[in-house]
Order: structure tokens, then C-alpha cells, then sequence
């Protein structure tokens, strides 16, 4: 009985990094085994047994962030039920980032082919991604973080109206929104590699084999 009850209310990641719900039912279930395949792809990446390009492998990272943000974190601090408000971020979150995914893995010579141009389809996109990565953001870390990212792209797209030497000459907004979903630059930077390959392999690996505590939270 005791088993079941550390259970209940170890679901999530971290107890002490914030409000996060305690799942239950169904909820575990979902996150339990996100997880768990989100481990074991990350250890199959690191070993070498899956070879997908960079641009692929931080999509599908991504994706399975944002599958556990949604269920861990919630949007207000009394909404301890995943709603369809989470279940809405979910399905646009694997929307976008399957999309990266897809395309950089099977159509790369379409990308390049694209590179620099502006579809309406991207555009729409893009603008969902950000939003779904701000949001995320912002359960996990609070205001601050996407706060400053709105600035910085409000910048971009206002600084041709700014004087003196923080004026450009201004960018337009499907180039803004381009260059954050579709290029390498951005949401799919460094940053990102650096948490989907030294980071989480060096956390996951150890963890998963040498580490009889952590490996049981992990397998959980």
C-alpha cells in the first residue's frame, strides 16, 4: 500500500521545482510511459542505435517536453486535472515540432530548396509554436523568460521605427516568424542541442544503470 501511494504523488519530475500536478489514473499512465519512451529514445540517440539528423533529433526532443510540461505543469495553480485546454497545447505542440521533425529527417532537399522563402502555412505554424513554446515556458519558469522573448521578437519586427544605434531596417513579420520556427537559429539552436544531447544523456544514463534510486524514478 505504501508502494501505491509513493506512486501517486512521485509523477512528477521534480516535487520541489514548482506546482506541478500529482497525476492520477489514466493521466499517470499517459505520462508514465511518455516518459519512459522519451528515455529510452534519448539513450538509443546517445548510443548511436537511431541516426536522425540534428534538426530531427531537437524536434522530437521538443515533443516530448512538451507532451510532460503539459501534463506536469498546469496553467493556473488550482487547475490540478489535465483539461482540454492542456490536451489543445498537447496536439499543437506535437503538431509543430512533428512538422520540423518530418520534414529535416525524410524532405531535407525540400527545406533547402524553401530555405528564405515565406509560406503561409509555415507562417501559421510558426506562430503556434511560438506560442506553445512561451507557454511552456512559462508554467515551468513563470513570466519573466517569455517575457523577454516577446521584447526581443517585438523588437525585431518595431526596430526599423527605433532611432540612433539600435535602429535595422526593419524586418517583416513572415521573416521573423520564418526565422524562428524553420531555421536552425532559433527555437532549434544551440540551446536546445546542448539539453536534448550533453545534458539529458548525461542525466538519463547514469541515472537509468548506475544509479539504483534515480533509475527506479526513471522506470516508474
Amino acid at each position: 500500500m505504501g508502494d501505491n501511494k509513493t506512486s501517486s504523488t512521485e509523477v512528477a519530475i521534480v516535487e520541489s521545482s514548482g506546482n506541478t500536478r500529482n497525476l492520477e489514473g489514466k493521466w499517470h499512465s499517459v505520462f508514465k510511459w511518455t516518459a519512459r519512451i522519451w528515455v529510452l529514445y534519448q539513450i538509443a540517440y546517445a548510443a548511436g542505435w537511431i541516426n536522425f539528423t540534428g534538426m530531427a533529433h531537437r524536434a522530437l526532443h521538443l515533443l516530448f517536453a512538451l507532451v510532460v510540461i503539459f501534463l506536469v505543469y498546469p496553467s493556473k495553480k488550482n487547475a490540478q486535472r489535465v483539461g482540454v485546454i492542456d490536451l489543445i497545447w498537447i496536439t499543437v505542440g506535437v503538431t509543430v515540432t512533428a512538422y520540423i521533425f518530418y520534414f529535416n529527417q525524410y524532405l531535407p532537399e525540400v527545406i533547402l530548396q524553401r530555405s528564405g522563402m515565406i509560406y503561409v502555412e509555415e507562417t501559421i505554424l510558426g506562430v503556434i509554436a511560438i506560442l506553445v513554446v512561451l507557454e511552456g515556458t512559462r508554467r515551468v519558469l513563470g513570466l519573466i523568460i517569455p517575457g523577454i522573448a516577446v521584447i526581443t521578437i517585438l523588437y525585431a519586427y518595431f526596430s526599423a521605427y527605433i532611432p540612433g544605434f539600435l535602429g535595422t531596417c526593419g524586418y517583416s513579420f513572415g521573416r521573423i516568424i520564418n526565422h524562428i520556427y524553420i531555421t536552425g537559429s532559433s527555437i532549434w539552436s544551440l540551446i536546445l542541442g546542448v539539453a536534448s544531447n550533453e545534458v539529458l544523456s548525461l542525466y538519463f544514463l547514469p541515472a537509468y544503470f548506475f544509479f539504483p534510486a534515480q533509475g527506479k524514478r526513471l522506470r516508474r
